[in-house]
């Protein structure tokens, strides 16, 4: 299991990624028998269960969902899960996209947001700012821990670049041999940082997947032929008093 340091010493969180070590935790690329036994070894490091979690249906998208105790064991459409209720896990799976939580201590505020090139490319990232905000958050008071996703070295792109929002990406995008490298990563954290997030407040683990074999890879998957699988990122506000 790993975890995200930046977020480790705060009290009122219990949250860990999965390592592929612990096995694929993806109904779609396992059985359901394998992946069910994956999921509960994992949670119980963490004393949780499968069944408490509430679950983001990636769309690829900027859909932000509002979830509490109430959405617990159901899976929820949407790219970004918040939540302001104690003891509600929220669950995501991802295999390049980068898992982002955001945790605003005062106002007791917790997101899991799936940031990938598209949802990048539609100011996810600030949006759930501006989403915490209109719940009585403050960016300047958020801490963001950045989990592992793709690096700038290994995202290549041939052709015409992908992205729907003609501004914004030039700085974190280059080209060689006619290839174009994209750093999400570098424009997820210049969104947070406009945003009014502090940049002490933001945490990257560093971690390339597709270079790094302790977890999936989708891209190095297509590229090696190597067998499919996603690791799970887990997250809940508990009371720092217990």
């Amino acid at each position: 299991m790993y975890r995200l340091v930046s977020l480790s010493g705060l009290p009122e969180l219990i949250h860990g990624i999965s390592t592929k070590d612990e096995g694929n935790m993806s109904l779609l690329w396992g059985a359901e028998a394998e992946v069910t036994a994956n999921r509960n070894r994992f949670l119980a490091g963490l004393g949780l269960n499968y069944k408490q979690f509430v679950a983001a249906s990636l769309e690829a998208g900027t859909e932000i969902v509002e979830v509490g105790a109430a959405e617990m064991g159901k899976k929820i459409t949407g790219d970004a899960l918040v939540t302001r209720e104690l003891n509600v896990p929220l669950w995501m799976l991802t295999a390049d996209c980068f898992p982002v939580i955001f945790f605003e201590p005062a106002a007791k505020i917790l997101a899991l947001v799936h940031c990938g090139r598209r949802g990048v490319d539609g100011e996810l990232p600030q949006k759930v700012v501006e989403r915490i905000g209109r719940l009585g958050g403050e960016p300047q008071r958020l801490v963001v821990g950045i989990g592992p996703g793709i690096g700038k070295k290994s995202y290549t792109w041939e052709g015409e670049l992908p992205f729907k929002k003609s501004g914004g990406w030039e700085l974190f995008v280059e080209k060689k041999d006619g290839i174009w490298y994209l750093g999400v990563e570098d424009y997820l954290t210049n969104q947070l940082l406009n945003a009014g997030v502090k940049k002490g407040n933001i945490s990257r683990s560093g971690i390339d997947v597709f270079t790094d074999n302790n977890f999936y890879s989708h891209i190095r998957s297509i590229k090696t032929g190597e067998p499919e699988g996603r690791f799970a990122t887990v997250v809940m506000m508990k009371d720092a008093k217990v």
